[in-house]
This record gives C-alpha cells, sequence and structure tokens, in this order.
C-alpha cells in the first residue's frame, strides 16, 4: 500500500500524521531526558535480544517524517 493510499485510508492527512508523530518522538525524548540510565538499560536490553529498542524508535521517527515530507 502507498502512502497516499493508506493515509486517504485513515482519513489522515501527512500534516496530522507529521504533528501526531511529533508528539511522541518528543514524549520519547523528554523520556530519555528525564531516565536517561533506564533509557540506555532498555535499549541495551533490546539490542541483546536482537528487537527493537527505544533508540531505534527515534531514528525511525526521524525516517518516518523525512519520508512523509517528501511523499
Amino acid at each position: 500500500m502507498e502512502i497516499n493510499q493508506a493515509l486517504l485510508t485513515d482519513n489522515a492527512s501527512g500534516a496530522e500524521v507529521l504533528l501526531d508523530l511529533d508528539v511522541i518522538a518528543s514524549l520519547v525524548a523528554k523520556f530519555k531526558t528525564k531516565y536517561p540510565h533506564t533509557f540506555h538499560c532498555l535499549c541495551e536490553a533490546g539490542l541483546s535480544t536482537g528487537e527493537m529498542t527505544l533508540g531505534d524508535a527515534e531514528s525511525a521517527f526521524d525516517w518516518v517524517a523525512n519520508f512523509l515530507v517528501e511523499a
């Protein structure tokens, strides 16, 4: 499914989705700042099991934002 079709199916605009993703990314950044050792520990735990980590999520938000802006 293409992004424009997905947005249409969800009855959403790219701008609306970007705003919501920005809120989520801000919450992750705030968590990282407030609990840096816990953030690091959770990332290490995820890496040791091969799972996605909060650090990966931060990178994913950046990638998604760029993808939506370019779409």
